[in-house]
């Protein structure tokens, strides 16, 4: 299964929001944290979404969609980037990333946990949601 189809966001949720999916306005949705790094959406490498994995929720979707039509501050998606790999494996935040995609945001903000944090807290590399 390809990307855009384990990561769809129907049409008909933008459209709920107000929001019309041509192109996003901004770069990226809104996050207040000051310590967030703002990454390409093609440096972040989503999470394996496979059959025996929970999948993305229509309601967390329309959560995320109707936050960002609002404007509201939403927080970073946490990433590990092994040293020297060009791509960072998102960790959290499957929701988040599949409307950025949808979207047509360019970036996402992302906080760079250490591999202890990754490993301990989110099962890297075996565990990832």
């Amino acid at each position: 299964m390809s990307n855009s189809k384990v990561y769809e966001v129907p049409a008909a949720l933008f459209a709920e929001a107000g929001l019309r999916i041509d192109g996003a306005a901004s770069r990226s949705y809104r996050c207040d944290d000051a310590s967030a790094a703002l990454l390409p959406l093609a440096e972040v490498r989503g999470p394996v979404i496979a059959p025996h994995k929970r999948g993305l929720d229509r309601d967390r979707l329309r959560a995320v969609i109707t936050g960002t039509a609002a404007g509201s501050a939403m927080p970073p998606v946490p990433v590990y980037r092994e040293p020297r790999e060009p791509v960072a494996v998102l960790l959290d935040g499957a929701h988040r990333f599949a409307v950025s995609i949808a979207y047509g945001y360019q970036e996402i903000p992302c906080r760079m946990v250490t591999r202890q944090a990754a490993e301990g807290s989110y099962g890297f590399p075996d565990g990832q949601r």
